[in-house]
Formats: structure tokens, C-alpha cells, sequence
């Protein structure tokens, strides 16, 4: 029994795998008693691919973009994990599994904190992607990290440290949606990631919820000093606004600084094939699929029968997303040779399969989507040329022509 094999006094760990190899043997509820704020440090180095996708302000596509992009990710062969923090739990209407009994509402996330359990994911959503899912059970999760502050104040930067750790290896990216207007649980969430991507519209009220993520990442800095912006992405806008855009990208620079780096992948306004790809579980490159199929609207007229017509604008759409996920993989493999360079005596062997498998997911979209919906124009983020955050981003890195 696991009691027979629990220490009497806290072990010491000389590395990730020795302690990692301590996580998967005991039981996930028994581990807070023995692991300290620096093993939560060392379980936190399994966790360098962990993208949470937030915003204070909701109404800004974080959901969408977060099963998208896991979509995109997962089709171009790498193994992507989602986790769904948002008591809506609308990761499951975008991909389908609503109707599954696996689908627990929230409640394995509650028990994950509770420290009972650990993350239990629904399986192969699609091939190569994982959820765990998000639901009404997560109105518990407040009240529980709220009465858990009053032991620590950094147990909501804490809470998922433990769970995520026990399967965190089993992925190449991890993805967290995050919830607006929740600070507790937006604190969990960066508490775990080391990287956060930002979506903004062009209201004043996002970049007011983007600043305040700020906030958060103020909040847990003393357990996770690593936590980074990944990038600003720029949604439910026109292509073409271009003077909108360039007074965004401004707005962002102003607030966060000017090294921030801005997507040049941007995610329009298509309410129609996004309300379809919603109503059918079908993320925006599945959807795109089925209305290339469907007849034109003249042959369902010819025949006197009532057809139902998808958005023709899936195509648009899909290509928004697939442009942002080869992007997306772009800017994290920068990122990640940008930290590497800075920390003196890192070894970047340990990850050169996953970094080789997660490139060749980038080139996987490249090929399997093509036409003009895909290109990018030269003033989106200021130009295909343009270095920003010290990135550079020419031609052929970050945009898919």
C-alpha cells in the first residue's frame, strides 16, 4: 500500500526525474506533505511548454482559439493536451464531446486541487489531442483556493503544479483556456504556465483585461519567476482594417512595452461559420472540410428541396487558424532558443525530439493547408520583415504564404 512507502521525514531530489519518478509513485493526495515550494520549482521544468491563453475580458476568442489552435496542433502530429478552465466549459461544444460520459464538468479539475487525484483526461478528442475538461463543477473551485489562501497565499499559483506534473511529460504543448473575470483561477492557470498568449480586440475593455493579466503575473512571480508573454493576437477583426490594426498594435506596445511581441497571424469576424463550427462540434478546418462538399446554392435551388448551407467563410476562418498555428509553433521554438542562449550550462539535448517532432507539426500545416485564404498581407504586425521582441520574422517564419 502506497502508506507503507511514504517517508517519515521530507526526501531530498537531486533531479526532475528522481522527484518525478517520487510524484508517480505516491498518491497525489499525500504528495502536498511532502514536496516544498522548491520541488514545486524543479516539477515546474516539466512544464516549459505550458501556454495559457487569457484575458480578463471575455468576448476576445480564447475559447475558439484554444481549440483551434490544439486542433491544428494536434493534426499536424503533435501531442497537445488541452485543459479547459472555464466553468462554460465550451471546449466541449467546440469539439464535440459534450455527450460523453467522460466529460465531468469541471469536477476532476476540483478533485486534481483538492489534491485526491490527479488530471484524468478525456482521451483522444481527436488523434493526438487530450482534454480535460472544464464545466459547472469549477464554481467549487473559488470557494476551495479561496479557504486553501488562508494556509498559503500562493496555493492558487500551487494548485496545479502537482496534477499537471503527473502527466505533463506525456505532451509536447499544453494549453490552458482561461476564464475572464476570475482572478483566482486565472492564478492557477499562470502559476503553471510558462508562457502566456494574450488575445486583444480593438476595444478599449480587452487591453484593459489584457493589462490585468498583468496583475497576475505580478501576483505569482515569487513561485514562478519564469512566466512569459509568448505574444499578443489580434481577433474578431477585419483583414483589411489595417488602420485598426496599426492603432492596436500601438495600444499594446504602449501597455505592455515596446518588445512585446504581436502575432502577425490575425483571427477575423466570421460569425456565421462560427456559430456552425460550434452547433456541430466541428473545429474551423473540420467545418471547412464538409463545405467544400456541400453543392452550389444554384443546384439546391434546381432541385426544390430545402438544403442547409454552411458558411462558405469556414475557408477564411480555418485559414486564420492554421496561419496562427505555424506561427504559433514559430515563436515558442524562438522563444525557447532565446531562454536557452540566456541560461548559461542549459542542455537543450533533453528536448530535441520534442522540439524536432513540434517543427515538423509547423511544416505539417504548411503542407496540408494551401490557397489564397492562407496568405497574410505585409502590414499585418508591421510587416513580414519586421523583428519585434527580437524575434525576427522574415520571410517564410511566422506567416504561411
Amino acid at each position: 500500500m502506497v502508506a507503507d512507502t511514504q517517508p517519515q521525514s521530507p526526501p531530498q531530489f537531486e533531479t526532475v526525474d528522481e522527484l518525478l519518478a517520487f510524484v508517480e509513485e505516491m498518491d497525489a493526495g499525500e504528495l502536498s506533505r511532502w514536496i516544498d515550494s522548491t520541488d514545486r520549482a524543479i516539477l515546474r521544468l516539466l512544464m516549459d511548454r505550458v501556454v495559457a491563453i487569457i484575458n480578463n475580458k471575455g468576448g476576445v476568442l480564447k475559447t475558439s482559439i484554444a481549440t483551434n489552435l490544439a486542433g491544428q496542433l494536434a493534426a499536424a502530429g503533435t501531442r497537445v493536451l488541452l485543459l479547459d478552465l472555464d466553468r462554460q466549459g465550451n471546449c466541449a461544444q467546440d469539439l464535440g464531446y459534450g455527450t460523453d460520459a467522460r466529460d465531468d464538468k469541471g469536477l476532476g479539475i476540483v478533485q486534481a486541487v483538492l489534491g485526491s487525484t490527479a488530471l484524468l483526461p478525456i482521451r483522444n478528442v481527436r488523434p493526438n489531442l487530450d482534454v480535460v475538461p472544464g464545466g459547472k463543477h469549477l464554481d467549487n473551485l473559488r470557494a476551495l483556493l479561496t479557504a486553501q489562501r488562508s494556509q498559503s497565499r500562493h496555493a492558487a499559483a500551487d494548485a496545479l503544479v502537482i496534477p499537471l506534473a503527473h502527466i505533463a511529460r506525456d505532451y509536447e504543448v499544453i494549453l490552458l483556456d482561461c476564464p475572464p473575470g476570475e482572478p483566482i483561477v486565472q492564478e492557477v492557470a499562470v502559476g503553471v504556465a510558462r508562457w502566456l498568449l494574450v488575445p486583444v480586440r480593438s476595444d478599449a475593455s480587452s487591453r484593459a483585461g489584457m493589462s490585468e493579466v498583468a496583475e497576475r503575473v505580478e501576483t505569482v512571480r515569487e513561485v514562478n519567476p519564469d512566466v512569459e508573454l509568448l505574444g499578443v493576437l489580434l481577433t474578431g477583426t477585419s483583414q483589411s482594417a489595417t488602420r485598426i490594426h496599426e492603432r492596436v498594435y500601438a495600444r499594446v506596445r504602449e501597455d505592455l512595452g515596446p518588445d512585446a511581441y504581436i502575432f502577425k497571424s490575425r483571427i477575423r469576424y466570421a460569425e456565421a461559420a462560427a456559430s456552425d463550427s460550434r452547433e456541430r462540434g466541428e473545429l474551423a478546418h473540420e467545418l471547412e472540410k464538409v463545405v467544400s462538399t456541400q453543392p452550389a446554392w444554384y443546384e439546391a435551388m434546381r432541385s426544390g428541396q430545402p438544403v442547409e448551407r454552411l458558411a462558405g467563410s469556414a475557408s477564411s476562418l480555418a485559414g486564420d487558424y492554421a496561419a496562427l498555428a505555424q506561427e504559433f509553433v514559430q515563436t515558442l521554438l524562438e522563444a525557447e532558443s532565446e531562454g536557452a542562449a540566456d541560461d548559461e550550462g542549459a542542455s537543450a539535448g533533453e528536448d530535441d525530439s520534442a522540439n524536432d517532432s513540434v517543427n515538423e507539426g509547423a511544416e505539417a500545416i504548411d503542407q496540408d493547408d494551401s490557397g489564397d485564404h492562407r496568405k497574410q498581407d505585409s502590414t499585418s504586425g508591421g510587416g513580414e520583415s519586421a523583428t519585434v521582441d527580437g524575434r525576427a520574422s522574415g520571410e517564410g517564419q511566422g506567416v504561411v504564404a
